[in-house]
Parts: C-alpha cells; structure tokens; sequence
C-alpha cells in the first residue's frame, strides 16, 4: 500500500505566534517584590498570604473532612469560637478575640451545642446544690 500524502499547497504555513514569548525568568529572582509588612522581621522571607495558607490547610485536613474536600480557614474561625464559647468565655471575650462589634454577628459564629447547653444546665442546677 501506498501511503498519501497531503500535498504541500495545502499545508498551512506556520504563523508567529500572535505575543512574543519573554526569555524565563530565573528561578531566583521572584515573580513580585513582596511588601516589607509582608517580610518576617527574622528570616526575612515572604508570609504567607490568605489564599496560600487555606489551600495549604484545605489539603491537610481532606482525610479528616467527612465530605473529603478540606477546611476551611472560616470553619476553623468558626470553629474555635464555638469551643471556647462552650468552654465558658464571656462574650466580651469572645468579641475582642474575634473582633466583633456586634452581639448579633458574633452570635453567628457560637452556637452552642445541646450537649454543652445540658452539661451547664447540670452544673447550675440548683436542685444539685448542697447548703
């Protein structure tokens, strides 16, 4: 068998590409000067910034996370606030800590759970006491 090809007045000439391709960058040299909020006073290295630090959370906690997708930073915001509000925490601590203003936003954030409602129903339950 013979085997075709396509003839040459049919290929397409190859065009330039339509941007100019820049040289690489040298791996040393990073991509943006962070600024100087941003640099550790002691080693001098960038922090990390939001984004970075949730994706880098997000994939320790996929084993743990029942759905298999990760934490959040929000939950675990969400989360601590919870606890300590379950722990006893006035909520004038817990709006100093969180930096609410307001008893209503803050109120988003703790919830307590029915468990913890009852373990402090049985702990000031006057029929508990001894005089």
């Amino acid at each position: 068998m013979a085997v075709r090809h396509r003839p040459a007045a049919t290929t397409p000439a190859r065009r330039p590409h339509p941007k100019p391709r820049l040289p690489h960058r040298p791996a040393s040299r990073p991509a943006r000067t962070p600024a100087a909020a941003d640099l550790c006073p002691v080693t001098g290295r960038a922090c990390l910034s939001y984004e970075r630090a949730e994706f880098l959370f997000k994939q320790a906690t996929k084993s743990i996370d029942p759905i298999g997708a990760g934490y959040t930073l929000h939950q675990l915001r969400h989360s601590r606030l919870a606890h300590l509000g379950e722990d006893g925490w006035s909520a004038s601590m817990l709006m100093a800590l969180s930096g609410h203003r307001n008893l209503r936003t803050l109120g988003i954030y703790v919830r307590p759970s029915t468990e913890a409602v009852a373990a402090a129903l049985a702990v000031h339950d006057p029929g508990r006491r001894r005089h």
